[in-house]
């Protein structure tokens, strides 16, 4: 199973013009969109291999971009092809 998370990032209307925020989610492959900034938030969705692998991608984009808090809606995503 994939881990499908759409996150809420709070107070990211500051960190729009902010180049390791915007590179770190252009760049990172697990980042699959990303919204307009409005107001105050901005919103992503990460595809995960595991709850760990999404707890590190949370933890990384905290400690990179200064960022206090982090919402998650997780869905599982089943992997198709897979015998």
């Amino acid at each position: 199973m994939m881990i499908e998370s759409f996150m809420s990032i709070e107070g990211a209307s500051m960190l729009a013009a902010d180049k390791s925020f915007m590179s770190f989610i252009e760049e990172d492959a697990r980042v699959t969109s990303c919204s307009d900034i409005e107001a105050s938030d901005c919103f992503i969705t990460v595809e995960c291999s595991n709850v760990a692998d999404l707890e590190a991608f949370t933890n990384e984009l905290k400690q990179k971009c200064d960022i206090l808090a982090v919402s998650h809606n997780v869905m599982l995503k089943p992997v198709t092809g897979v015998a």
